[in-house]
């Protein structure tokens, strides 16, 4: 069964609340076909798909606000027990609060307790074949056509063939405004040039006419006039879609909207159309280029979505960011910074996102206006961790690209830039992205850009790893490496059939060495450095109070004699030459103590 008005409403609703995308949004459309077409060749229908389930679980639960007339939602009348209670400009909150999954059903894609309002099951009545027909009714409804061209009772749809749409048209695709389909199976959208021989034409030679799927006179702004319960509203078809955006206007407002220009009839909406359409507003708080130059206020959403997301990466996960964002692109306003700082995302976020969003003004990367110190510190960022990556050895930072053209290193920046990488994480994620032998974990984020665009060369490899092992066996005096050294090391874990075997191999090297510098009479040939200082690492700390620099000569003299009284001796030099209080302390006690001076008569320190 092909999706009820309420459900088509409702996904739209999802749709530009932010709740689902667009690959969402076409996903459950193409589902629904494919089920329709299996159920009529009798098969068994696919399983309905999470985001199916949760629309038929909203539609059936929500309750459809009611629109006084003047075509402003009352809010009173706005179901807030199942769903958080603020809500965004189409009377929807942004976002669902957790609910037990309802059971759904396979056949005709609805939840088991699905239970339609007074106005869908007339609908259904309509449509439902008696299952007892000792006579049958006789239908009152008018014929049209669909986009097949394929005859029926006006509203409904063909479930053998749902894709030619509902039975709207007075004429066959190719006469007057039933365009038919186009060669992928979508809904044309465009009428050819005027003097197409067939006469359609405008009368304008300049322009293509627009027609909307709905058999009515088009005219300035692609726009239509419903009239429905009494009310009057200006309409735009969604690009791309069988769905509808509605403003509410007086006699007045539509007066003065087509002053001068061409007015299309009105025409009495039926339930499908106004279950297809999503209120905006009033007709007075459109854009005023929509007013002035005829521009469609939706044309180019999906498409200019997907741009806006450059530089405002919360408007992909975050509902309620994304309801202040349809806001400002419908009114042609700026976000006020107070009104993003009433938004959950201002109180989770970082400093570092928060910063970005003041700066760049809530703005995209590719905006007219895109402010110039945004676009400076985004440009600045580019040029550094570009060079940053390449020294850390990645060297096609810059040649692997997504499908937009982005580097890697293009995009690594940019999450640095919009706060998602702090400086911290930046230098991390380089080294694991630089060497696997670092041991760091390599971020998801990274992991799913990368996938599909070809492999990091890594011509640090080995590089972590050699440097750890030097540490290891040789400690930091003649383990401190110069990059000659480190880079023949790195090349040994490299080279090797696998890094664990390049490992190995290194430390069999490296325990070579440390049984010169560290004499084998005294120490295990198989111990390392680490394993050779523990016990006076832990001695010295007593003695001295503090941890020992041990790169000093006094600490080798302490490792290569293995001896306690010559470790006295070291310890009590560097703690002299270094000024240890502890070691002054106990020295100038000894020293009293040798010439019959207590310890209370040593005054410890003088004032200046």
């Amino acid at each position: 069964m092909a999706l009820t008005p309420q459900e088509n409403r409702q996904l739209l609703i999802d749709l530009v609340s932010g709740r689902i995308s667009k690959a969402e949004y076409d996903e459950v459309l193409y589902n629904q076909r494919v089920r329709d077409l299996r159920t009529a060749s009798n098969k068994a229908p696919n399983p309905l798909t999470e985001t199916e389930k949760r629309l038929f679980t909203r539609t059936s639960q929500s309750t459809m606000p009611t629109v006084n007339s003047q075509g402003v939602i009352d809010a009173s009348t706005i179901d807030t027990t199942t769903r958080g209670s603020t809500t965004n400009q189409f009377g929807t909150p942004p976002q669902d609060v957790q609910s037990t999954p309802t059971v759904v059903t396979d056949v005709g894609g609805r939840p088991a307790d699905f239970v339609p309002d007074v106005e869908e099951q007339k609908y259904l009545d309509s449509t439902v074949t008696p299952t007892t027909t000792p006579t049958p009714t006789p239908t009152t409804k008018e014929t049209k056509f669909n986009l097949l061209g394929q005859p029926g009772p006006e509203g409904e749809t063909n479930p053998d063939a749902p894709e030619g749409g509902p039975y709207i048209y007075d004429n066959a695709p190719g006469d007057g405004v039933n365009l038919g389909l186009d060669a992928q199976g979508n809904p044309i959208t465009k009428a050819p040039p005027s003097g197409d021989g067939n006469g359609n034409g405008s009368g304008n030679d300049d322009d293509d006419v627009v027609v909307d799927d709905v058999d009515t006179t088009t005219g300035f702004v692609e726009s239509q006039i419903w009239e429905y319960e009494g009310n009057k509203f200006v309409v735009w078809q969604v690009p791309g879609t069988m769905m509808y955006m509605r403003y509410a206007a007086s006699d007045i407002d539509l007066d003065m909207l087509y002053s001068g220009r061409e007015r299309p009839d009105e025409v009495q909406a039926s339930d499908t159309m106004w279950t297809s359409s999503v209120f905006f507003g009033k007709v007075n708080e459109l854009d005023e280029k929509v007013i002035t130059t005829g521009d469609s206020p939706f044309v180019g959403f999906v498409e200019n979505f997907e741009k806006a997301t450059l530089g405002r990466p919360w408007l992909k996960d975050d509902d309620e960011m994304f309801s202040l964002w349809v806001e400002g692109y419908v009114e042609d306003r700026d976000i006020l910074t107070e009104e993003w700082a009433n938004t959950e995302w201002w109180n989770n976020s970082t400093k570092e996102e928060r910063d970005w969003l003041v700066t760049s003004k809530g703005r995209g990367i590719g905006d007219a206006d895109f402010p110039a110190d945004a676009k400076t510190l985004l440009d600045q960022n580019r040029i550094l961790y570009l060079e940053t990556m390449k020294n850390a050895g990645i060297a096609n930072a810059d040649t692997i690209r997504d499908a937009n053209g982005n580097s890697l290193a293009e995009w690594f920046a940019d999450k640095v830039t919009f706060g998602e990488f702090d400086a911290v994480k930046a230098s991390e994620q380089i080294q694991a992205l630089s060497d696997v032998t670092s041991g760091i974990q390599v971020d998801e984020r990274l992991t799913n850009w990368l996938e599909g665009k070809g492999e990091v060369d890594q011509t640090r490899t080995g590089y972590a790893s050699a440097r750890a092992l030097a540490l290891e066996w040789l400690g930091p005096v003649y383990g401190a490496l110069d990059e000659a050294t480190l880079q023949d090391y790195a090349g040994i874990i490299r080279n090797a059939e696998n890094p664990d075997v390049g490992a190995d191999l290194l430390q069999e090297d490296l325990k070579s060495q440390r049984k010169v510098l560290f004499n084998t009479d005294i120490y295990d040939e198989n111990l390392t450095y680490k394993q050779i200082a523990s016990p006076w690492q832990n001695y010295s700390f007593q003695f001295l109070g503090e941890r020992m620099d041990e790169t000093s000569q006094n600490w080798l003299n302490v490792l290569l004699s293995n001896d306690q009284n010559t470790a006295d001796q070291e310890l009590t030099a560097y703690g002299l030459n270094n000024n240890i209080v502890k070691v002054v302390d106990t020295l100038s006690d000894n020293i009293a103590n040798s010439v019959g001076v207590t310890q209370t008569g040593v005054q410890r320190g003088f004032s200046t």
